[in-house]
Parts: structure tokens; sequence; C-alpha cells
């Protein structure tokens, strides 16, 4: 999707993010993440009011002082780091490494063959780490925690195609989507999802956590040295918890019942754990 319809896509559900900020808890405090290549060279520090579009020169740290929900910003150069102090931006849109967001009220952050993020402690509609799907490279590096995602999305909260050396953790899902909570496409190496919670109150048909695939893409899909990891997923919040079927892993089976599934239906067995999460009714 391009950038264009992502910022259409963020307009139209920034107000219902809003109104779900009121009665959205604070994320738990984060766990141990990923230790990746963030801020490898000193910043300089702005404080502005209102951040630019377009940010292309490298290593700098914005903090906002105002609210800008107008305002999409793309990032296009390296060791960037935007602080919202608590305000917002419409959408975030990130093609350089090193890159940090945090503290932000956002509809999107869309992540495009980058290397390196670090997504901590904002409140966010949707997210998406975009590789070959959409023409862009593999990436590696990301960590995200302590995140909200408060919104009903139109498809998937959180995507991840192609990435490795990846962390989703600590984050707190309150609003739904009509497919899943976070998806995967292509190939995740090394991809640690733990410590979420999974909740709506209202539900939906969708599924907390799984891989897209079709007859055509199955095939396609791998999956290495991967974790599902003391995650709580409310079972009326959701039709499935995990849908990793060309795994054999389906619906909301117990931690031992998924991973013998998947010694026994792909021959990458192993390669996807599944371990200490806690289904609640």
């Amino acid at each position: 999707m391009s950038d264009q319809s992502q910022m259409t896509k963020g307009v139209l559900t920034y107000l219902a993010l809003l109104l779900a900020l009121s009665a959205t808890p604070a994320p738990a405090a984060q766990s141990t993440s990923l230790s990746v290549q963030i801020n490898v060279t000193a910043q300089t520090t702005v404080q502005t009011a209102t951040p630019p579009t377009s940010i292309t020169q490298a290593n700098m740290l914005y903090q906002l002082t105002s609210d800008n929900p107008a305002v999409s910003v793309t990032v296009g150069a390296r060791n960037v780091t935007i602080d919202c102090q608590g305000h917002a931006l419409a959408n975030v849109f990130v093609n350089a490494d090193n890159f940090t967001l945090q503290n932000c009220t956002t509809s999107i952050v869309q992540i495009s063959g980058a290397n390196y993020s670090t997504i901590r402690n904002n409140t966010i509609g949707m997210m998406y780490y975009w590789g070959g799907y959409l023409g862009y490279p593999a990436s590696t590096g990301h960590q995200a925690y302590g995140n909200t995602f408060p919104t009903l999305a139109g498809d998937d909260v959180v995507t991840l195609n192609d990435v490795s050396n990846t962390s989703i953790t600590d984050n707190v899902f309150t609003g739904g989507a009509s497919d899943a909570f976070i998806e995967g496409v292509g190939t995740w190496n090394g991809v640690t999802i733990s410590g979420n919670t999974f909740t709506s109150a209202s539900g939906c048909a969708c599924i907390a956590v799984g891989m897209w695939y079709d007859d055509a893409r199955g095939s396609s899909i791998v999956i290495n040295a991967t974790q599902i990891t003391n995650n709580t997923i409310h079972v009326a919040a959701v039709a499935q918890c995990y849908n990793f079927s060309p795994y054999g892993v389906t619906g909301c089976p117990t931690d031992a019942q998924a991973s013998a599934a998947v010694g026994w239906a792909y021959p990458a067995a192993g390669h996807l754990t599944f371990s200490g999460d806690e289904i609640v009714p």
C-alpha cells in the first residue's frame, strides 16, 4: 500500500484512536528486549512544536512540545528519534535505519525495509514492517515494547513482513482487527512474540497471532527460531489464538498441543515454539 493510501487510512482512524485513549490502560512495564544497533552516533536535540514532514538530516532527536494530529512525518535519514513527549502525530513513515519512536499517539507507523528500529511506549492504531511483499528488502533488528493498540483495525494491527531478530513484547492490544492482531508475511527468522496481552471489550472475529497464507502463498511461509511465549490471550476477544495453518497450529491449543502439531505437520519442527502462554476464558 502506498504512503498516500496509508495517510488517508490514518486520517480515517485517528478520531477512533483518540476516543479509545481515555479508557485505555497504561502498558505494562517492558521486559528484556533485543539489543540492537540503535542511536550509535550522538544526536542533536531539537525541541519543536511541529516536526519536519520530511526528515533528511541524520543523527537528530526531535522532542515535540504540542499535538500535531494532522501532520505525517517521513523519515529518510539514519539515527533519528522522535519523542512526542505525550503529543500526537498523524502517521510516521520510516525508510532509514536506527529509528526510534517514543511517547507518541499516532494512527500508523510504517517501516519499509529499514533496520534497527525501536518503537516504545506509544499509543498506535496500526504498525507495519514492510518487506518483500511490497517490494522492500527484508529487515532486521526491530523491537516494539510497552505500546498500546486501542483501535479496531480494518485488517491487521501489526504486520511483520520478512523480518529477522525482531521482538514484539509487552504490548497491550485492546481494540481488534478484521484479520489479526499480529500477522506475519513471508519469512520470520528469530522473531519473539512475548508478554503481550490480547483483549477486546467487544470481541472480534480475528486471530491473535498468525501467518498470512493461502493456496498460492502457503509454501512460501518460512519460520526459523521463532518463539511465541508468555502472552495472555483472552478467548472472548478472538476467533483463534493462533493461525499457523501450514504448521498445523490453529485455534486455541495448549502450548504442548501447539508444539506437537508443529512437530507432526512440518519439517521445520522446533523452529516455531510455544511456551508459557495463558489462554484466558
